[in-house]
């Protein structure tokens, strides 16, 4: 009886065996997809970070453009805005530029609007000023009238 007992242990054994290895052969793959993933997650990673710091430049200089752009449009000076924008031009390529160009356009004529408006509403707010300043002055007047028609009457 010890011998089938011994020879179905062994048997065990050598399963156990073929089992655990098995076994360490599926852990191995798993770390190796595990480090490839991990490899390929850092991988993109600092892609993404490169990227990133790509747009901030890019956002920091636009930054830096538009604002020279709105001084020098503040300031009256058609030269300074037209170098910026076309040191902008040369830097930007393609369907960008023209697609900056055009947002350019549009700020500068919606700038020229404005500016337009507030000249109207300046001047509106003139002849409101100098329509009620004329107004109260004929009010004074007449006040000044009933008073002194009060006055004599008394």
């Amino acid at each position: 009886m010890t011998q089938p007992n011994a020879a179905q242990w062994l048997a065990e054994v050598q399963a156990l065996k073929r089992q655990v290895s098995e076994l360490q052969q599926e852990r191995e793959r798993a770390y190796d997809s595990a480090n490839n993933w991990r490899k390929l997650y850092d991988l993109e990673a600092q892609q993404r970070r490169r990227e990133s710091a790509i747009a901030a430049g890019k956002i920091e200089r636009l930054q830096k453009d538009l604002s020279d752009l709105r001084s020098a449009n503040a300031e009256g000076d058609r030269s300074a805005a037209a170098t910026i924008a076309s040191s902008i031009s040369s830097n930007e390529k393609g369907t960008q530029l023209s697609q900056l160009q055009s947002e350019l356009a549009a700020a500068q004529q919606e700038c020229k609007r404005i500016q337009s408006q507030l000249e109207t509403e300046q001047a509106e707010h003139t002849k409101t000023r100098n329509s009620l300043t004329a107004a109260l002055g004929d009010a004074v007047d007449l006040l000044s009238k009933e008073r002194t028609a009060a006055n004599l009457e008394k």
